[in-house]
C-alpha cells in the first residue's frame, strides 16, 4: 500500500513539474509578446508626436539639423563661401537678398505669373545685370505655370566673383534647366531666339534696346525691365523718372504692364512688354 502511494505521488510530482515548466514557458512567451506590443505602441506614440510637431511647426532636436531653413539654406552657404574666399563681397550678397531687393523681384515675378507665360517650346530666358542670379531665379521658377518649362537661362554680369557665387548656387539649388554665364551683355553679337529678357537694374547700364537687332522676332521676346529715380548714387548712370520714360528709352511699343512702387528714398518703375 505504501509503495503504491509512493509511486502515485512520484507520478503526480512529475506531472506537476511538467505543468510548471509549461506554465513558465507560456508566461515567458506572453511576456515577450507584451514587450513587443509595448515597443510598437511606443513607436506609434513617437510617430504621432512627430506629426504633431510637424503640423505645429515644432521640430525635435535631431530634425533642426536638417530643417533650419535659414542657417542651412543655399543663401547662407554661399554667404559663408564669400566670407571665407571674398569677404569684401559678403555684404553685397546680403544686399542682394535684402527686403528691398527681394520685394522688387517678387513684384516682377508676381506680375509675370499673372500673365501665364508659356509657349509650345521651353522658355529661353536672359537676365542682364544678373548679379548673383538668386533669389530672382528661384522666384522666377516658382512663377511659371505648370505647363511652362524653362530650357535655359543666360546670366550676364561683368564681375567674375558673381560668376563663382552663381556656380555655388547652382550646386546647391540643382536647377533642372541649363544656366549659362556671360560677362558683358552688350558685347554678345549672335542673333538668337529668346522668349523673355529681364533686367531689374536698368539704372546701372545702357538701354536694353541697343541690343534689339540681336533678337529674332519669331516670337518677339517679352521684356521685363525695372529702373529707379535714385540719382544720388554715382553708379546709377541711367535712372528714369517714370514708367513712360523707361518704356520710351527701351523702345517698348506693346505694353503689357506698367507700374511703380515707393521704396521710401526712391521709386522703382517696372515695364513689361515687347518691341
Amino acid at each position: 500500500m505504501f509503495i503504491k502511494n509512493y509511486k502515485k505521488a512520484e507520478i503526480d510530482l512529475k506531472i506537476l513539474q511538467r505543468d510548471r515548466r509549461s506554465s513558465s514557458i507560456e508566461w515567458k512567451r506572453r511576456e515577450s509578446h507584451l514587450e513587443r506590443e509595448e515597443r510598437k505602441l511606443s513607436k506609434l506614440k513617437r510617430l504621432h508626436n512627430h506629426e504633431v510637431f510637424m503640423k505645429t511647426g515644432l521640430f525635435e532636436k535631431n530634425e533642426v539639423k536638417y530643417k533650419n531653413t535659414m542657417e542651412w539654406s543655399p543663401y547662407m552657404k554661399v554667404k559663408r563661401f564669400l566670407d571665407e574666399s571674398y569677404p569684401e563681397y559678403a555684404s553685397s550678397l546680403l544686399d542682394s537678398i535684402s527686403d528691398g531687393q527681394y520685394e522688387s523681384k517678387r513684384w516682377m515675378c508676381e506680375i509675370l505669373k499673372s500673365m501665364h507665360l508659356g509657349t509650345k517650346d521651353p522658355l529661353k530666358i536672359e537676365i542682364a545685370g544678373a548679379w548673383f542670379g538668386w533669389p530672382l531665379i528661384e522666384l522666377l521658377e516658382n512663377s511659371m505655370d505648370r505647363s511652362a518649362k524653362i530650357e535655359s537661362i543666360d546670366l550676364y554680369d561683368i564681375d567674375e566673383v558673381c560668376h563663382e557665387a552663381v556656380r555655388k548656387y547652382i550646386y546647391h539649388f540643382k536647377p533642372k534647366y541649363k544656366i549659362n554665364q556671360y560677362h558683358d551683355f552688350f558685347e554678345r553679337g549672335d542673333k538668337r531666339i529668346r522668349h523673355l529678357i529681364i533686367c531689374t537694374s536698368c539704372e546701372h547700364m545702357s538701354d536694353i534696346s541697343v541690343m534689339k537687332e540681336y533678337y529674332k522676332d519669331t516670337p518677339k521676346p517679352i521684356l521685363a525691365l525695372q529702373s529707379n529715380d535714385y540719382i544720388e548714387l554715382k553708379e546709377h548712370e541711367n535712372c528714369v523718372e517714370s514708367c513712360v520714360q523707361l518704356a520710351e528709352k527701351n523702345e517698348i511699343k506693346d505694353i503689357l504692364y506698367q507700374g511703380e512702387r515707393d521704396f521710401g528714398y526712391y521709386k522703382r518703375f517696372m515695364i513689361i512688354g515687347t518691341w
